[in-house]
């Protein structure tokens, strides 16, 4: 019975009365979205299945890069754009996906992506970049270079719902500062840590690294919070410019 009602209540929160009219673009953008999201997903399941195949259980350690995560996260995301876009009835889910502040963490999640391994894990000045980063494989070439690219088309062309503003950026980096946490606590049980920057002896040893690397991170969510507020100001001046809306 707690099943059944719990399915109720979930049903009638997404689900309204009241249609949002999606114009031809915004279907065909959703559609779009949906056929390389389903991509996407089977792309994590080879990518997770494989890992198991080899390691055993431990395989699902997959998931415990960032890469992945916000793949499979932005794989989630299009898929349910397209169903918003299709399903006009569903406006309290159509207002979630569409949120400003979700598009744009989502958005700058995968542009961190991005960078980090052009610019650090397989940097371009090393000439790394195409043999070891986008071109080292299937999915990385999806992972690393081809989902951003959708990401960034999608957000620009998708308008966005509800407002957002400088502290309310403040949000989109809430996942990236818990998934450092996550590292952390992971890295010193397991002495495993997802990234050699999230490791603070990266930075020193037992002696400097725990007092560089909190430096560090505050560098990179000051810089991470100012691509986000470019993202932003971008967003908003195209909603407004070539989607008369504010």
């Amino acid at each position: 019975m707690k099943i059944v009602w719990f399915s109720y209540n979930f049903i009638s929160m997404i689900t309204q009365t009241t249609k949002i009219a999606h114009s031809k673009k915004d279907i065909a953008v959703g559609f779009f979205a949906s056929i390389y999201g389903v991509i996407l997903l089977f792309i994590m399941i080879n990518g997770v299945v494989s890992s198991i195949h080899d390691k055993g259980l431990i395989g699902f350690n997959f998931f415990y890069a960032f890469t992945n995560e916000t793949n499979l996260f932005c794989g989630i995301w299009m898929i349910f754009l397209c169903v918003v876009c299709l399903c006009p009835k569903l406006t309290k889910l159509d207002r979630f996906i569409r949120n400003k502040v979700v598009m744009t963490s989502l958005c700058l999640y995968i542009t961190m992506t991005f960078f980090i391994v052009a610019l650090w894990l397989s940097p371009i000045w090393k000439g790394q970049w195409i043999s070891n980063g986008i071109f080292g494989g299937g999915e990385v070439l999806f992972t690393h270079l081809l989902t951003p690219i959708v990401m960034w088309v999608i957000y620009f062309l998708v308008l966005g719902t509800g407002k957002i503003n400088r502290v309310r950026l403040l949000y989109t980096l809430v996942y990236p500062i818990l998934y450092v946490i996550m590292g952390l606590i992971v890295g010193y049980l397991t002495d495993k840590f997802p990234y050699d920057f999230i490791n603070p002896n990266f930075y020193g040893g037992h002696t400097i690294g725990p007092i560089v690397f909190p430096l560090v991170i505050l560098v990179l969510a000051s810089i991470f919070y100012g691509v986000a507020w470019l993202l932003y100001k971008l967003k908003n001046f195209i909603d407004i410019k070539y989607h008369n809306k504010t």
